[in-house]
């Protein structure tokens, strides 16, 4: 307010100001909590690998089975317009048309899909580009960390 008031209606004017106070307002409500299961409870350690169990094919090897779940999981995630059949066993960046995004967005899968991790030391074109390779290094991951194969 100016100075040129008289204090009389200063005062009324600051009495009526504080009297103006906001309510508070309730807490809103999480819409997660009112849509989301309970959390469980967490424990020590790492989580255990998300591993999708099928039934291995009567005469094929374990690495042949992993070849075809790769091949399947090459052709799902990419969502390439090829067969898993047609997926060939060696040179897949060049007859795919796979680019480095691609190839990393397939190892993710890979390692969602079975259950291993693969070191970034162990990386090279040559495992991304031969399922023969690929395969036997899952087989090999999977073999150590105790992960069923089928």
């Amino acid at each position: 307010m100016p100075r040129s008031h008289s204090r009389a209606a200063r005062s009324r004017f600051l009495a009526g100001r504080r009297s103006f106070r906001p309510r508070p307002r309730p807490a809103p409500r999480a819409l997660s909590a009112l849509t989301s299961p309970p959390a469980l409870p967490l424990t020590a350690g790492p989580a255990p690998p998300l591993v999708r169990f099928t039934f291995p094919l009567k005469g094929r090897s374990a690495v042949e089975e992993i070849k075809a779940r790769l091949r399947r999981l090459l052709v799902d995630s990419l969502e390439l317009s090829v067969e898993p059949s047609d997926v060939p066993d060696h040179g897949l960046v060049q007859a795919l048309g796979l680019d480095s995004i691609n190839t990393i967005e397939f190892l993710i899968w890979v390692e969602s899909e079975f259950g291993v991790e693969i070191a970034d030391e162990d990386l090279s074109i040559k495992m991304i580009d031969d399922l023969d390779l690929l395969g036997a290094y899952v087989k090999d991951r999977m073999d150590r960390t105790g992960t069923p194969t089928a």
